[in-house]
């Protein structure tokens, strides 16, 4: 009996910190992105990582060894540029305090993650994405006017202490909880729930987020491509342009049908079938189109630039100089903001890579994730961790922090699976 009680513990002990990934709205931070789960997370990694220097015999993954290589690089070109030429450490105080409790949460899902086996894993996540799924059900419910509006407010209050006339879950805004629900289809998708994955396809269309859908897009090609399914890509892409098609010709019909001209989406509907000129179109949703699209772009012109890198956070430096080129975006005020305070961010890991790190860190992560993408290929691990590898590259061509807790959570479960896999650590990967 105390053995199942036990165990009863672990899970739910599991599910709380994969759960609380998600609750990023709460203020316990200082910072825009702030998970509930790094109150559990930083002082686990503090632990583990004082028990790895008290202990002999520990071992560093190989794959490991080059993210730090990566880090390293990046700290050292950072405090290079910053000292020498920006003369001021922002950038580089930024960048050591993101890395460090990035491998600090690393730490602490990889250690923890050694002591479940795979059932109670998966179980875990799948608790997880049935919450979040009845979630995101109740809430498009309310906002369409099925239940009453009452049930939203109260679950964004508990959840975000926010409140949205679009899909919150438990996240700040809306394109934070596509990010969850990708987590979510992950699953869904990787152990063949069909019903479940279409309908978080559906609530992320209904998010009327750019970034969530176009992450989704993404997604649904990779994972087909991983398996050369020619014939599911193809009639996902029918699919798309059928929603396209009806985006176009139906929707902005029924918007003024119904006089939503005025909400949200309403807005960027008609405005997208309004306006024929590219710059009009970035400048759609009040800079934000501009903001996703061009911010990374401008750090792929950096590189071109400098190919070496300007260090790891000094992104924002450079940004005010390129910036300039687009005049017509100056009048936005997030982009007037960044400016003023200096603390634009290329909203792109690989933009950032690419920038701060250079080409040889841009190399760098790429060879890493093409070397664990065939890894697990050619081994024939299980879907779900493939796929998860190919979310995880998802989840930043539209973040740029190294901090997303859901991204090194996938890491560490790929890199623990492939571990366990061997005799000991020193003889994987």
């Amino acid at each position: 009996m105390q053995n199942i009680k036990n165990i009863r513990i672990d899970i739910l002990f599991l599910f709380f910190i994969i759960l609380f990934m998600f609750f990023d709205s709460y203020p316990i931070f200082p910072s825009v992105y702030r998970p509930l789960s790094l109150y559990f997370v930083l002082p686990i990694g503090l632990f583990f990582i004082a028990n790895f220097f008290l202990k002999r015999n520990n071992s560093i993954l190989k794959v490991e060894i080059w993210l730090l290589v990566y880090f390293i690089y990046g700290f050292l070109i950072s405090a290079n540029f910053s000292l020498l030429k920006y003369r001021n450490i922002s950038g580089l105080l930024d960048y050591t305090i993101t890395v460090l409790l990035a491998i600090i949460s690393y730490i602490a899902f990889k250690r923890l993650l050694f002591y479940y086996d795979d059932k109670i894993i998966f179980k875990t996540i799948k608790l997880v994405s049935y919450f979040y799924l009845i979630v995101g059900i109740i809430e498009v419910l309310a906002i369409f006017g099925f239940i009453p509006y009452f049930f939203k407010n109260v679950m964004n209050f508990m959840f975000s202490l926010k409140n949205s006339s679009r899909i919150l879950l438990s996240n700040s805004e809306p394109s934070w909880a596509t990010m969850t629900l990708l987590f979510v289809i992950n699953y869904f998708i990787s152990f063949d729930k069909k019903v479940e994955a279409f309908i978080i396809s559906i609530l992320i269309l209904l998010s009327f987020s750019l970034q969530g859908i176009l992450e989704l897009f993404i997604f649904i090609i990779l994972i087909n491509m991983d398996s050369f399914n020619l014939k599911a890509i193809i009639k996902f892409v029918t699919i798309i342009l059928i929603i396209i098609m009806f985006f176009i010709s139906v929707l902005p019909n029924l918007i003024i049908m119904f006089n939503m001209d005025d909400s949200y989406f309403g807005k960027r509907i008609l405005g997208l079938n309004l306006n024929d000129n590219f710059q009009e179109l970035l400048m759609l949703g009040g800079g934000s189109t501009f903001i996703r699209i061009m911010y990374p772009y401008m750090g792929f012109e950096m590189s071109l630039k400098n190919p070496i890198g300007y260090g790891g956070g000094n992104y924002r430096y450079e940004f005010n100089d390129v910036i300039t080129d687009y005049d017509y975006a100056l009048n936005v005020f997030e982009i007037r903001s960044n400016i003023k305070k200096i603390n634009a961010t290329p909203k792109n890991l690989l933009a950032r890579a690419i920038s701060e790190n250079g080409w040889f860190g841009f190399l760098i992560l790429l060879s890493v994730f093409i070397y664990l993408y065939l890894y697990l290929l050619v081994n024939s691990y299980h879907i779900f961790y493939r796929n998860s590898l190919l979310l995880i590259f998802v989840y930043y061509l539209q973040f740029d922090s190294y901090i997303y807790l859901p991204a090194i959570f996938l890491l560490a479960l790929i890199l623990i699976k492939i571990s366990k896999g061997k005799n000991n650590w020193r003889e994987a990967l």
